[in-house]
């Protein structure tokens, strides 16, 4: 990446200016770290500005100028801000494209452009818990068990304590009649989570073989599109 090339460039040149006015390399070794670790941070520092001003347009252009008014998201527009800063920034920067690029894809996601979605969300940080277990969801819904699995253990690799990441994990596997599978993945969360009331009770559920219940998360949970929320669910069953 190129600020760390011009960071190591710039820590050499103060090293070699060392040794010569010194006459030994060993006087330019300390110097010259001190520059280049300087040089990273602030070039660093420039890149995170832009990015986190792209976030704060991002946030402006998707909310509402009328709130009482039912508008479509410019999920576009926000998207062109974030790819924008994608191209500028990640030959530059590591890890950005990845921090983006997870956002992205949950734009796409939150849209239901499942296609969209699904090539940013391969490229995301692990990291970001929510951008990988909305990959995860993708693939259940491609039926691509093994795609999933993988999604959703660099998800809870990086992000133990997150308890809709575990059940949301175990209830796609479930769902795919895996229930071997769901009930060690929620094994595994009662180890990292402690006495989390909604696992625990998700766990004796799937035990049972009875269905998992995820509307504890509430919004957080019906984000994945992967059942309805209450309201619309009654909304149907009146239609019918």
């Amino acid at each position: 990446m190129l600020n760390l090339l011009i960071s190591l460039g710039a820590g050499f040149a103060v090293g070699a200016l060392f040794a010569l006015l010194f006459s030994g390399w060993g006087y330019g070794v300390i110097p010259g770290l001190i520059v280049a670790v300087i040089v990273f941070v602030v070039l660093g520092r420039r890149v995170l500005k832009d990015v986190q001003e792209r976030m704060a347009r991002v946030q402006r252009i998707l909310t509402p100028k009328n709130p009482n008014k039912a508008t479509k998201p410019r999920i576009d527009d926000a998207v062109a801000v974030l790819q924008e800063g994608i191209d500028k920034w990640a030959p530059w920067q590591f890890f950005v494209e990845g921090q983006v690029c997870g956002q992205i894809g949950m734009l796409y996601y939150l849209d239901k452009r499942f296609d969209l979605a699904q090539e940013p969300l391969e490229k995301s940080s692990p990291r970001n818990w929510i951008s990988k277990a909305m990959l995860g969801a993708i693939y259940y819904r491609r039926k691509r068990p093994e795609d999933m699995k993988a999604a959703f253990e660099d998800a809870v690799k990086y992000s133990p304590k997150e308890s809709l990441l575990w059940n949301a994990y175990a209830w796609c596997l479930y769902k795919r009649q895996d229930r071997d599978g769901a009930i060690s993945v929620l094994n595994r969360a009662v180890e990292k989570l402690g006495n989390e009331e909604r696992t625990g009770r998700n766990l004796t559920a799937v035990q049972n073989s009875k269905g998992m219940k995820m509307k504890g998360w509430n919004e957080m949970w019906y984000q994945f599109h992967l059942e309805k929320p209450p309201q619309m669910q009654q909304q149907q069953f009146g239609k019918r």
